[in-house]
């Protein structure tokens, strides 16, 4: 396995050529890895490249994690996924060649604090849900479906990406420890929070949340420290949508409450 030192990063000097690559910029920093903006030397290809940051390069589960998130977002094929190239060793360390996205993501959008108009929010959150009926259709469980995770084209419309912690449903490879959370917790299902096992209704409850921030310009639960959250999830309901925001239409927040609800047996089929 490699060390750290092995494994570009994000503060070495760039522009660098390393594994058949150049690497142009950083683009983010996300739980597994450092993506960067970067050029395919052999096809001359502009693609996002996602390494392994090295924090979490000592650890074989990680890297395990990292191999099996190439192998699946591979085979994703739709217009409302961003594109996998391929998956790459970039000094000795996993990487993953994506499709480049210009652009902001709904994250950005969130944090201009401006309100998103309802018709938009729920066009965003219909072709969300579009990008993960296709990985569903694999047997991919997406679960960290988020507003950072959320790509705006050019054209206005949303490719869902970073498929980094799915889980093949037709394998059941079980790579995670029992209690062992892995995800975006302001988002993440209550089955996810408690380790359990998650389908499909982990990513719709991930996908009612994410909804809920785009119409009322935050996260579902908030509190002082990330226990205090994670408690919220565990017992609580959401406040209503119209008692945040007054033109959202009852049936709409009637929707989104139920899409998060904590048991998955009364979330929508």
């Amino acid at each position: 396995m490699p060390t750290p030192a092995d494994i570009p990063s994000e503060n070495a000097a760039l522009p660098r050529e390393t594994g058949g690559f150049r690497l142009l910029r950083t683009l983010g920093r996300g739980g597994m890895g450092v993506v960067y903006e970067a050029e395919e030397l052999a096809s001359s290809r502009r693609v996002a490249l996602k390494i392994l940051v090295p924090e979490l390069a000592v650890s074989e589960e990680a890297f395990e994690r990292f191999r099996r998130e190439a192998r699946i977002a591979a085979s994703i094929s739709d217009s409302s996924c961003v594109f996998v190239f391929g998956a790459h060793q970039i000094d000795g360390a996993p990487a993953i060649a994506m499709e480049l996205c210009a652009g902001e993501t709904l994250e950005h959008r969130l944090s201009q604090r401006e309100p998103v108009p309802v018709e938009d929010a729920v066009r965003w959150t219909i072709e969300i849900l579009d990008g993960l009926e296709a990985a569903h259709r694999v047997g991919v469980v997406h679960r960290d479906v988020k507003p950072s995770n959320c790509f705006i084209t050019a054209e206005g419309r949303i490719k869902v990406g970073d498929f980094g912690l799915a889980r093949s449903l037709e394998r059941d490879v079980q790579l995670t420890r029992s209690g062992v959370f892995l995800g975006s917790p302001l988002y993440a299902s209550p089955e996810q929070v408690r380790g359990r096992h998650v389908d499909f209704r982990s990513d719709l409850y991930s996908v009612g949340a994410t909804l809920y921030a785009l119409l009322t310009g935050r996260s579902p639960y908030t509190g002082d420290n990330l226990g205090e959250v994670l408690a919220r999830i565990l017992s609580e309901s959401p406040e209503p949508l119209s008692s945040l925001r007054k033109e959202i239409p009852p049936a709409l927040d009637k929707l989104v409450l139920r899409a998060m609800a904590r048991e998955p047996a009364q979330r929508f089929r």
